[in-house]
């Protein structure tokens, strides 16, 4: 019970931490940002599509998928980078509360900003598609459930899938002291891949559809959003992509050895 209690202390104490820094700035910005990018391209439209709210869902699926590795680089990166420029790491595990405590405490912070954008996506999308219009009057709640909700419910898949990805910019971020060095790393993993493998296409190295979103799961930075790239949306107009579950497992089990991994190294450089 008291090392419940203590680990309740740490978590707290991150809280209040962090509460006034830029993390819930950027746990707000992620989902607004791209709600409103959505929002914008239908206030557009000239010609709203058969099913407009399945439609609407999608494209929030898409984006959001893309800004994701953007998102999590800059959030975890932010959050370390707070002990990082403080040698905070050293006073706390100088305290006498396990160390394991003060490295699950960040990561707990992690997992609860990433369900609150989750959350906010929720509440901006149904905002946005209220004030669209993009239901059937009368049955908005069955129009959720049928049209929006599938779209949801695969994003979360897509916030599993980036679990390793997740792992590897902690390890980068308490790694390296600096902010700008992890984030670079982190959008480089995220982008260059991407151009590099276009790049590949229009040369005509690779071929058909789908040879793009094969190779980009290769790499954890590009796997959340890799499905966006196989068009099956082309032939299958109720089709929100596929990540296949041996890459979503993968992704989780290898991200419990990096955070273990990078919890041995950390704390021996550390206590040294």
């Amino acid at each position: 019970m008291a090392k419940n209690n203590n680990f309740s202390r740490v978590l707290q104490t991150d809280y209040l931490k962090y509460r006034k820094s830029l993390v819930p700035w950027i746990t707000l910005f992620y989902p607004f940002l791209t709600v409103s990018l959505i929002t914008i391209i239908y206030f557009g439209m000239e010609e709203v599509p058969d099913r407009p709210l399945f439609d609407f869902s999608r494209n929030l699926l898409l984006v959001a998928s893309f800004f994701l590795p953007f998102y999590l680089a800059l959030l975890i990166t932010q959050i370390n980078f707070t002990e990082n420029r403080i040698q905070g790491w050293k006073i706390l595990y100088a305290q006498p509360v396990p160390k394991a405590f003060f490295f699950l405490s960040k990561i707990s912070v992690i997992f609860i900003c990433s369900l609150a954008t989750l959350m906010l996506f929720l509440i901006f999308s149904i905002i946005s598609a209220k004030s669209l219009g993009l239901y059937t009057p009368g049955s908005f709640i069955s129009d959720l459930s049928n049209n929006f909700f599938p779209a949801f419910l695969k994003l979360l898949v897509v916030y599993l899938s980036a679990s390793l990805m997740m792992a590897i910019q902690f390890f980068l971020s308490v790694r390296f002291r600096n902010f700008i060095l992890p984030m670079g790393i982190g959008i480089a993993a995220a982008i260059l891949p991407i151009a590099i493998f276009i790049t590949l296409g229009i040369a005509g190295i690779i071929q058909g559809q789908g040879g793009l979103a094969k190779i980009l799961r290769i790499d954890p930075y590009t796997l959340p959003y890799s499905f966006t790239f196989d068009f099956g949306a082309l032939v299958n107009p109720d089709y929100l992509g596929v990540i296949p579950k041996f890459y979503v497992i993968g992704s989780v089990l290898l991200a419990i050895v990096v955070y273990i991994l990078t919890y041995i190294d950390h704390t021996r450089r550390n206590t040294l």
